[in-house]
């Protein structure tokens, strides 16, 4: 199943499926969860959740991977309405989001632009036991930087900086900062970034380099490369 479904042949993979069953094969919860994981990936999404509820039928658990997939499923699709439908529906059978569903879902609601619902997922991770790590601190960083609100990104840097040692995710604000001709910040932001010991990587270094130059600023960029150079590279890139 899994070869015909990474080949795009959803027909001889379902059909295969079919047969195990009419054959007496027992299917475990991984023959489940290839065939969800499957449809899943060539956007066969309805017939992956109806086999969830299958699997329901015939006794099986779902767990927290196959909601997983299936939300992110949804959502790379724009279908976030179901995607919530199934993070109900996965809470109310007792399973808790991880860092995986959680992410996924502030992700897909930067994208839409839905901040305010973005930023309360956020919280909702703390009070679930659930930690926000960079990624979801960096989604939303990215989506206000993006939408041009970087009042807002600011603040959530700076929360991140709070809760997580040497954060990662310098990159989106320098973009913002200097798409908007807010330099003096940025340049403020280069100097905490190097007295925190937070070495850049070349992404960070692209952006950089061609800002910087473009307002002949050579000299504030080479000391910029000269005091981040000899940080440790086992420290967390940016």
């Amino acid at each position: 199943m899994g070869a015909f479904l990474h080949s795009n042949n959803v027909g001889r993979a379902t059909t295969l499926f079919d047969e195990m069953i009419k054959e007496g094969v027992f299917l475990d919860s991984m023959a489940y969860f290839t065939l969800i994981s499957g449809l899943t990936q060539v956007g066969k999404l309805d017939g992956a959740y109806s086999n969830v509820s299958s699997m329901k039928k015939n006794g099986f658990r779902v767990d927290i991977k196959s909601y997983n997939t299936l939300i992110s499923g949804f959502c790379k699709n724009k279908r976030l309405d179901k995607a919530f439908e199934i993070h109900d529906e996965m809470c109310k059978v007792g399973l808790r989001p991880d860092i995986f569903t959680y992410n996924t879902l502030i992700d897909a609601l930067c994208k839409v632009g839905d901040f305010s619902k973005a930023d309360k997922f956020l919280s909702e991770m703390g009070d679930d036991g659930c930690k926000p790590n960079v990624v979801a601190y960096g989604t939303l960083i990215n989506g206000f930087c993006k939408a041009g609100d970087l009042d807002r990104a600011m603040k959530f840097f700076r929360s991140m900086m709070y809760k997580i040692y040497c954060p990662t995710t310098y990159t989106s604000i320098f973009k913002g900062l200097e798409d908007h001709n807010i330099f003096e910040k940025a340049f403020k932001l280069m100097d905490k970034m190097s007295s925190w010991g937070c070495k850049p990587n070349y992404v960070t270094m692209d952006v950089l380099a061609e800002r910087l130059t473009a307002i002949s600023e050579i000299e504030r960029l080479r000391l910029f490369v000269q005091r981040t150079s000899d940080i440790d590279s086992g420290n967390l890139d940016v």
